[in-house]
């Protein structure tokens, strides 16, 4: 009996065994219920786009997709040109100025290439260095590097011809880059009030003549300063001198009174001897005034 007894002990728990029991139970079951009750206590979070921003994002996903496919085309196209593209070689030294038609198609053009080869040399005046070949559009950059060895060119750059500003007309003044009729009428009608220009500066003068418009002109014009019309200093009267862009009606007055006063001028000096009229301004006035008695 006592034997029995004994082995029925073993599995009885102690208070603390059941104590703990109770409290791994309490943990389980509490384990089991929280995710029902953070399902119910938290949404899922549930983005609304509207149908314009569902447009976008489609736009900026085709055009990824685009430049993915361009940009694997381009590099298979690449890798393409370089295996197989072979331009022919010439065998002798040859001059593009010179070449027909026929010449060209013996170095692998086709006939269109050709005949628009030749019509943009024409256009050019003929061709008088490598840089041409590589502007024209139907030749490639490997073309003209296979003929590079053999290129041979005899016809020198043509000089640029320069525009002489006191003879220049309308239209040769619009053959200049930024120069239309009212500006091309502005330079006549200035260059007629001075009497003529004695440096392309006075270019720049010109009213409504943008600065950076002079500045790209500047090197293809040119002057003849003897075409200047003097003034007559000692003669001319003050309403005909006030008339000039470099004198105005105070400064006429003031060289006229003095030269009344004190008798004709013979030098730049004498002229800065009237009161009010600065250094600056002589040199300005000095290139069109004449001294003669």
């Amino acid at each position: 009996m006592s034997e029995k007894k004994t082995n029925l002990d073993r599995f009885k728990f102690t208070k603390r065994e059941k104590r703990g029991s109770l409290v791994l139970l309490i943990f389980l079951i509490g384990f089991m219920f929280v995710p029902k009750l953070y399902r119910v206590n938290h949404e899922s979070l549930v983005f609304n786009f509207t149908q314009e921003e569902i447009q976008k994002v489609e736009q900026l996903r085709f055009k990824k997709n685009q430049k993915t496919k361009k940009k694997k085309f381009n590099s298979f196209k690449k890798d393409y040109d370089k295996k197989t593209y072979s331009p022919p070689t010439p065998t002798e030294p040859f001059d593009p100025d010179t070449m027909s038609t026929d010449s060209w198609l013996k170095l692998g053009l086709s006939e269109r290439q050709a005949e628009v080869l030749i019509s943009y040399k024409n256009r050019l005046n003929g061709f008088y260095n490598i840089n041409q070949l590589y502007s024209a559009y139907v030749l490639d950059s490997n073309r003209v590097e296979a003929w590079k060895p053999f290129l041979v060119f005899n016809r020198k750059k043509p000089l640029e011809k320069k525009i002489e500003i006191n003879t220049a007309s309308m239209e040769e003044l619009k053959s200049l880059r930024g120069i239309g009729d009212k500006l091309a009428e502005r330079i006549i009608k200035y260059r007629q009030k001075l009497g003529g220009f004695y440096s392309v500066e006075q270019i720049g003068e010109v009213y409504g003549l943008p600065l950076e418009t002079f500045e790209s002109i500047k090197s293809k014009l040119t002057v003849d300063s003897k075409a200047v019309i003097l003034i007559d200093i000692n003669h001319i009267e003050m309403k005909e001198l006030s008339a000039h862009p470099y004198f105005t009606f105070q400064m006429a007055k003031l060289i006229v009174n003095y030269r009344l006063h004190h008798g004709p001028y013979s030098s730049m000096e004498d002229v800065l001897k009237s009161k009010g009229i600065e250094s600056v301004d002589i040199k300005k006035m000095e290139p069109y005034i004449n001294f003669a008695p």
